[in-house]
């Protein structure tokens, strides 16, 4: 493509002529011409080069081809977590950040919620630790529990904080840790079961705190769930 241009200068009766040669891989040769060139521009021999270090203001800026690459996205599965019940991954890693599936008190080998409430399902039992020394494992307790239907809530490992266990197997499964949660988002079937998985929650993790999202909602993708514990964590 060729252009001309003319520029003004101090003496108003002449004009500085320019010749603008833009080639095809957005290259610019720019040439002075001579005044004598004014009125003669098909004489190539009055052209005299100049070199110039950057492309003036003046020349149309190249068209600038910009190539976006899709986020490098990794998917994780924890095998010690319960398989996804839909189509999603347990973990998507995106660059440094982590985002883990949303978890309820699935049992990792039934997948079904276990029983004994929002503290099974969300924490740790600590009946067993706090109150029941190995020493009482008596038969005659242990006759009492297996009546009542106790004997394996307290000993199986299923009840014991199911979500956060979820929620460890997959960072682990990421190669990071409970400490690197920077997020958190609770979802409750009551808001006045708040307290009780905040104060569990408080037993696994140290201040700073990650910043936190609690609501309510009508209901959860599992029958018995009562609450699904969401997080964001570091790699």
């Amino acid at each position: 493509m060729i252009c001309f241009l003319s520029t003004p200068t101090l003496d108003t009766s002449i004009s500085e002529r320019w010749i603008i040669s833009v080639t095809s891989d957005h290259q610019h040769d720019v040439l002075k011409v001579a005044p004598s060139f004014s009125k003669r521009p098909h004489l190539l021999e009055d052209i005299t080069p100049i070199q110039i270090p950057q492309k003036p203001s003046f020349l149309p800026t190249p068209q600038i081809d910009i190539h976006i690459m899709p986020s490098q996205r990794q998917a994780i599965h924890a095998s010690s977590a319960p398989k996804p019940n839909g189509n999603y991954s347990h973990v998507v890693r995106e660059g440094n950040t982590l985002h883990i599936a949303g978890w309820m008190g699935d049992d990792p080998t039934t997948g079904d919620i276990v029983p004994g409430g929002i503290e099974a399902q969300t924490v740790r039992l600590t009946f067993i630790h706090s109150f029941i020394h190995p020493l009482l494992y008596l038969p005659s307790l242990i006759h009492h529990l297996l009546l009542l239907n106790l004997l394996p809530i307290l000993t199986s490992p299923t009840p014991k904080h199911r979500a956060i266990l979820n929620i460890k197997a997959c960072l682990l499964a990421a190669n990071s840790s409970l400490d690197k949660i920077v997020r958190r988002r609770i979802y409750l079937m009551k808001m006045s079961d708040f307290r009780k998985v905040d104060e569990i929650w408080a037993e696994y993790f140290e201040e700073p705190y990650p910043v936190s999202t609690c609501v309510q909602v009508s209901g959860l993708a599992k029958e018995g769930a009562l609450v699904e514990l969401e997080v964001v964590a570091q790699a």
